[in-house]
């Protein structure tokens, strides 16, 4: 009887044991990493995609608000106004050295609150409004009974009086001087450009309380120079960041989540690399999805890892896209075996229990 039950036993437990191996069979069968093989058509359709169709926030401008917007010849006359500071030279005596210091430096006449400038012999001059032709003009008529023809010359030389403003996502916001001849484009590079969030295509220009048709994307982006205008006092250079442009990176990857643009730009190699790139171990080399569109009906397209490196710069993202890299076989098998492996060591501690009791 003895022997017959320790027979029993023994035939119980290797049972067990055969079923226990059976289970990590199981669990790591299929751990191979296949071999990344070619999406072509996905791959030519993710680049010919590009960044999607770009919408003109702004109608080009019609012929008969060009004028008014830009000037004639893109340029706009300057106004003195108070605190500009005038250069004033002429050929008559008291102008002669007029606001020369004894080191030969010349100091500029301040236009005052009064809106005159004060001159010898002349007395108070109204500025305030004048182009410099037009007070030059003025001060000629002036100084005929000083002299037959008299020459004149009027510069402005600090510009006080105009200021515009320069806001949002650019890399040096502030407030900056009129000039008359300070146009859009110099604008943006005088505050140091726009800076790595920005949306040029939602820039704007706001004067008079009304938003012009000035698209900056269209000037910066697609070479539109009709947009190019002058500033003028008080107008409002806007430009928001991009905060709702980003794609989401998630999966095998070592650190997923929002991937923001940059500049409006975002290529497929730029989105993993953010993402710390793929987990070379768990990722499955055959299924990198890109999921486009709405969350309902979505483009998927899915290529390989391979197709990644060698196609990635030449990808590009748009804003919402959603880049899944799914876990291999391999990984999944590994995350099976973390889950079982704590029933297959409780399995053979029982086993090896029974056998010893049988013993």
């Amino acid at each position: 009887m003895p022997s017959s039950k320790r027979s029993h036993g023994f035939l119980t437990g290797s049972a067990s044991m055969r079923a226990v191996l059976l289970a990590t069979v199981v669990v790591f069968a299929g751990c191979q990493t296949p071999k990344p093989r070619a999406h072509p058509e996905e791959v030519q359709q993710l680049i010919a995609q590009g960044p999607g169709p770009v919408t003109a926030k702004f109608k080009p401008i019609a012929p008969e608000e060009r004028m008014d917007i830009l000037g004639e010849n893109g340029r706009m006359d300057y106004r003195i106004g108070n605190g500009d500071g005038l250069r004033i030279t002429g050929d008559v005596d008291f102008l002669k050295n007029f606001g020369e210091t004894a080191g030969g430096d010349v100091l500029p006449t301040i236009v005052k609150p009064d809106g005159n400038i004060y001159l010898p012999e002349l007395g108070a001059v109204p500025t305030n409004g004048l182009t410099v032709i037009q007070l030059q003009d003025d001060l000629r008529e002036r100084l005929i009974k000083y002299k037959k023809n008299p020459f004149v010359s009027v510069d402005v030389v600090e510009f006080k009086s105009q200021t515009f403003y320069v806001l949002g996502a650019v890399n040096q916001p502030g407030v900056y001087p009129v000039d008359g001849h300070m146009s859009l484009l110099a604008t943006l590079a005088l505050a140091g450009g726009a800076s790595e969030q920005a949306d040029l295509e939602q820039a704007y220009v706001v004067r008079d309380s009304k938003i012009l048709p000035v698209s900056m994307a269209d000037m910066i982006m697609r070479g539109d120079m009709s947009r190019n205008v002058t500033m003028r006092s008080k107008d409002l250079v806007f430009v928001p960041q991009r905060e709702d442009a980003k794609v989401y990176v998630v999966g095998e990857v070592k650190s997923p989540g929002p991937v923001p643009f940059s500049r409006g730009r975002l290529t497929l190699a730029a989105a993993v690399a953010a993402a710390g790139g793929l987990d070379s171990v768990n990722a499955d080399v055959n299924q990198v999805r890109i999921y486009r569109g709405g969350w309902d009906n979505p483009q998927v397209l899915a290529i390989s890892s391979e197709d990644v490196y060698k196609f990635g710069e030449a990808i590009q993202l748009r804003s919402g896209d959603r880049v899944m890299v799914a876990p291999s076989n391999q990984a999944t098998n590994l995350r099976a075996a973390q889950f079982v492996l704590p029933y297959i060591n409780t399995a053979l501690a029982l086993l090896l229990t029974g056998l010893a009791l049988d013993r």
